[in-house]
């Protein structure tokens, strides 16, 4: 009987695998149907333009195109219910005109259904899947399999933006970002092609502070050591006046010294700019007879910002002179590049990218007097999955939205935003041309100090947000992520819940809480999740809320993100519920982790009425440099006091552990061999 249904089976896959299909530009394949606007042909008065982040089709007036046709082709395989959705933007201000006429028609050209596409509210990029008549999901039923069409109809009228059509099978999948890649070859699963995006990551000290300064020399100096006496001491240092001179930029022997001294990363903005004596890069290919190849093969400079209209060859060309500049310390390269090419899969290997004015301001519409500025906007940029811009890993935003100059925001702005970016993957402090270390050392004292609080307890989560960052080589899941439902607050790894305050004067924030149980991160207090919560804020704090279950890495405060030892770290678990972790570490500065050498350590809880069990891995591969063992100190936040602990099945003694009654806290400490599993158990 058993060798009956290998039969059955292996016909089955042959039959599968055999089956033909038809001639078509787009299929269905594994229950998804993906098309990029700008690989059809120009339309009636649809035209391929740039648009924001992409190359969208873009409807202009002509009142001889009566409907103005955009037709998406492609072939049903499954036949079922689909979810509809397309990547679009508004086209009007009066939100009674943003709505597109959308039919889908069969090989015979018959009508199977029409919507009214309902556009967002915002010009920038989302995917949109309602019924302006209804309000409902579009969804369409392919009662058979064959060649199927979604029309977009304009009318002839101008201003409507189309950049991809997706639909998935049942609803099993939603896009996020710029979705899968398109489906133009029956035989590739869009779901794997994504997966296997080969992603870069950025180097250890990146994650730090990175701040742009038009300053030089001695002022640029005196303004660090001002700025050090409140532990606010950037990382790397991009010199954005984008002008050659002698010591005028940090890139020049005097400078050098004094930032190597500081250990703070060089770096240079190459402009695009008519200014011949201007380091610059226009287009897709360096400007003739400049300078930049120099500065970028120098070695001097380790990260490099170009200004936006670079192409994606420029931004190749750049990583490459980087990356053969420090080729024989096989040192990673960081270029910086605007939003234009986001949408290639490509430019994750280079590895990140900036928010320019161009595309902040698309973003900006409507009414925004009482909120920081900007602020909204660039949360929902990353934390809402229907933005175009969600899927990059490594975004970086400037300050202010670079929408405003820091040096014309207030106090509370300046605040709420460094507390946003504290939280975030990328801590890129830029202001158009304003110095933003200048701009801080006029604050207050008090918002000095708390500012230096905000980078110290970044330097300590180091170990959480560079596990993160590896993470997206695996599994394609990025550090920040979100709701489409909740734009305004995001998740940092599974285990934080952030809510930036972006209203000016607020006393207070709404939160929305996902099932579980929740602890706010400050003072402790434990919340029920599946509902909305309102938490007090006053300016020198932001909304932060953990997980119960989570477990945290943190290392020693340093003066630099990947500075000081990595042989101790403390762990805090948070009890209320089981959960896991997977440390990342390699050595912060070379390539070689893409050749395996990087290495990985599992932590495991969980928690029972009566007892808890927390694991510590072994140490799975290894890179040069790292330690034997590590010294832990681990923390278990809200549980009982226990009345026994073993660790590998032997008592612990009294003496080795301590009780915080008050925080509900058991502290022990554990020297960690590289090749030891250890397991404790926790009776209570």
């Amino acid at each position: 009987m058993r060798n009956n249904y290998l039969v059955i089976i292996l016909a089955t896959f042959i039959l599968l695998s055999c089956e033909s299909y038809p001639e078509a530009d787009f299929y269905e394949v594994n229950g998804i149907v993906s098309i990029e606007a700008a690989s059809l042909p120009d339309q009636n008065n649809w035209i391929t333009l740039p648009y924001y982040t992409s190359v969208s089709k873009i409807s202009y007036q002509d009142s001889l195109a009566a409907t103005g046709r955009l037709s998406f082709p492609f072939f049903i395989r499954r036949p079922g219910t689909y979810s509809l959705w397309t990547l679009t933007s508004q086209a009007s201000a009066n939100p009674a005109e943003n709505a597109l006429t959308l039919r889908v028609l069969d090989n015979r050209q018959f009508l199977v259904d029409d919507y009214r596409l309902q556009l967002s509210e915002s010009h920038a990029l989302e995917w949109m899947n309602r019924d302006s008549r209804t309000g409902e999901e579009i969804s369409v039923f392919f009662p058979e399999p064959g060649h199927y069409s979604v029309i977009f109809e304009s009318g002839g009228r101008d201003g409507y933006v189309i950049d991809k059509l997706f639909m998935s099978l049942n609803d099993g999948r939603k896009p996020e970002g710029f979705a899968f890649p398109e489906t133009n070859n029956h035989r590739v699963d869009p779901v794997l092609s994504r997966r296997d995006q080969r992603v870069v990551i950025p180097p250890a000290w990146s994650f730090g502070m990175v701040a742009g300064t038009p300053s030089s020399g001695d002022d640029l100096h005196t303004a660090i050591e001002l700025l050090s006496r409140y532990n606010i001491t950037p990382n790397a240092l991009v010199y954005t006046a984008g002008y050659i001179s002698e010591g005028s930029d940090p890139g020049n022997s005097n400078s050098r010294s004094y930032l190597n001294n500081r250990n703070i990363r060089p770096g240079m903005m190459l402009f695009d700019a008519d200014d011949p004596n201007a380091v610059r890069v226009r287009g897709d290919g360096f400007t003739a007879n400049g300078p930049e190849k120099e500065y970028l093969s120098s070695g001097v400079y380790d990260v490099v910002k170009l200004w936006p209209g670079a192409g994606l060859s420029a931004v190749e060309h750049s990583f490459g002179l980087m990356l053969e500049a420090g080729a024989a310390e096989q040192r990673r390269a960081f270029v910086l590049s605007g939003l234009e090419n986001i949408y290639r899969q490509e430019i994750k290997e280079y590895p990140a990218s900036w928010s320019s004015a161009k595309n902040i301001e698309l973003l900006l519409s409507g009414d925004y007097e009482g909120h920081v500025t900007g602020l909204k906007e660039s949360i929902g940029m990353v934390a809402n999955p229907r933005m175009s811009t969600y899927e990059i890993p490594f975004l970086t935003l400037n300050i202010g939205s670079y929408y405003r100059d820091i040096s014309l925001m207030d106090e509370e702005e300046i605040i709420r935003w460094f507390q946003f970016l504290s939280f975030y993957t990328m801590m890129y402090i830029y202001s158009g041309n304003e110095d933003v270390l200048e701009t801080i050392l006029k604050l207050p004292e008090e918002s000095r100090k708390y500012i230096g609080g905000l980078l110290d307890h970044r330097r300590q989560l180091f170990p959480y947000l560079y596990s993160l960052a590896h993470l997206v080589r695996p599994t394609g899941v990025k550090p920040v992520r979100g709701s489409a439902d909740h734009p305004d607050q995001f998740f940092l790894g599974n285990s934080f819940l952030v809510a930036p305050v972006y209203k000016k004067g607020a006393t207070e924030r709404e939160v929305f809480l996902p099932q579980g149980t929740w602890y706010h991160y400050r003072d402790g207090t434990a919340y029920r999740g599946g509902e909305k919560i309102t938490v007090n804020v006053s300016l020198y704090e932001i909304p932060v809320l953990v997980k119960a279950g989570s477990i945290i890495p943190y290392r020693q405060n340093s003066e630099t993100i990947s500075g000081e030892s990595i042989e101790t770290m403390r762990v805090d678990i948070y009890g209320g519920d089981r959960g896991t972790f997977r440390l990342y570490e390699d050595d912060g500065i070379t390539t070689r982790y893409q050749l395996g050498e990087f290495s990985t350590t599992a932590f495991r809880y969980f928690e029972h009425e009566d007892y808890a069990m927390f694991t510590i891995g072994r140490r799975v591969r290894e890179y040069l440099g790292q330690p034997e063992y590590k010294e832990m100190h681990l923390s278990f936040k809200f549980v009982d006091e226990p009345t026994l602990i073993t660790v590998n099945d032997e008592t612990l003694g009294r003496e080795s552990w301590s009780y915080d009654d008050e925080n509900r806290t058991l502290h022990l400490n554990r020297l960690q061999p590289h090749y030891q599993k250890t397991d404790f158990y926790i009776q209570f």
